[in-house]
């Protein structure tokens, strides 16, 4: 420990001290510990967070900024890449709010969003409403019912029971029954980091879908430059993998992914299996981790990003995200921060 000042008085002394020391542990701990979660060290911190009186965050709240992130990526990204029409892929969980949320926001800014989410049809409320037999609770659905009445207040469309045309193979821009080609943007919020083993219908059809849809605008692609859409942007992991070992057969590959927090390790197993033929832009959103809650889990990950490096800002205007470069530049990441 240095010689501290002596004009210095006691109580500065000791903050000082305390500040030099949880320095000093902060660089022992950041050799040694990774910067991708695992699907538990996530969990717990979205734990973390919502303990009033540690974090004091609750789950709209998280939700909110994690959209918003979201859409912000993809109001900047459309100045070079023309989008104006979207569909968000909504899944049951907290992902699914996440795109939810993104959806409101961009519909606010005058996109025509459509959503697809099975519990948000207009047969599925009824039943649900009505206490139909077969029809199980779901979990958090005062939360998710007012993000469909913010979302439909803001101009989305949901779409109903069938409506998408998961088999189509080119675009017909029928507004009544879309397929996935009709739009130029598709927004992957189907699953989160707490999936496992191989998705349920009719998500499974939909993941499937979605990967058809990405094989025909490559191949378009490569015989000329007519069809560069639509382009896929997945919130937090590309829907399909495993967080923790990684793509499976029914992973999609996206043009873009927003991480939130942290990149998770399903992003470094992609690196490790050479994923690289499928390029694709990476993004870190959610800004709601403390230098407390770094603390807090400093030796389960490195969440230093979020410190100060990655606080770039525009004058007085700090950005909801931040651009990580290529999904594969893994190495460049592993860097950011102090060391």
């Amino acid at each position: 420990m240095p010689t501290l000042p002596a004009y210095m008085g006691s109580v500065e002394k000791r903050k000082l001290r305390e500040f030099l020391r949880l320095e000093k542990k902060r660089n022992k701990i950041q050799k040694s510990v990774p910067k991708f979660l695992d699907a538990q060290t996530a969990s717990d911190i979205d734990v973390a967070l919502m303990d009033r009186e540690k974090h004091g965050w609750s789950i709209d709240q998280l939700m909110e900024l994690a959209g918003l992130s979201v859409a912000d990526v993809i109001c900047d990204e459309k100045t070079t890449q023309e989008w104006s029409r979207a569909i968000i892929l909504c899944g049951p969980g907290n992902n699914g709010g996440d795109g939810l949320v993104a959806a409101k926001h961009l519909a606010q800014r005058t996109w025509e969003i459509d959503v697809w989410h099975p519990k948000l049809t207009d047969k599925a409320i009824r039943s649900r409403k009505n206490g139909r037999k077969g029809e199980k609770p779901w979990k958090n659905e005062e939360l998710f019912m007012g993000l469909y009445h913010s979302c439909k207040a803001a101009g989305v469309r949901f779409l109903q029971e069938d409506q998408l045309d998961l088999v189509g193979t080119k675009a017909t821009m029928n507004f009544e029954r879309p397929n996935l080609l009709d739009y130029e943007l598709i927004v992957d919020a189907v699953f989160g980091f707490s999936f496992q083993g191989a998705p349920r219908e009719p998500y499974k059809k939909l993941l499937k879908a979605v990967t058809k849809t990405q094989e025909i605008v490559r191949k378009t692609s490569r015989d000329g430059p007519e069809a560069l859409f639509p382009k896929v942007l997945s919130i937090d992991i590309p829907s399909g993998d495993d967080v923790n070992k990684g793509p499976t057969k029914y992973s999609i590959h996206p043009d873009f992914l927003v991480s939130l927090t942290a990149p998770k390790l399903c992003v470094l197993r992609r690196w490790e299996s050479k994923l690289r033929k499928y390029p694709c832009r990476h993004f870190l959103g959610g800004r709601f981790i403390s230098r407390k809650l770094i603390d807090e889990f400093a030796d389960r990950v490195d969440l230093n990003h979020w410190d100060i490096t990655l606080l770039e800002h525009d004058g007085e205007t700090f950005k909801q995200y931040a651009e990580l470069g290529f999904l594969h530049d893994v190495d460049a990441f592993v860097h950011i921060g102090p060391q």
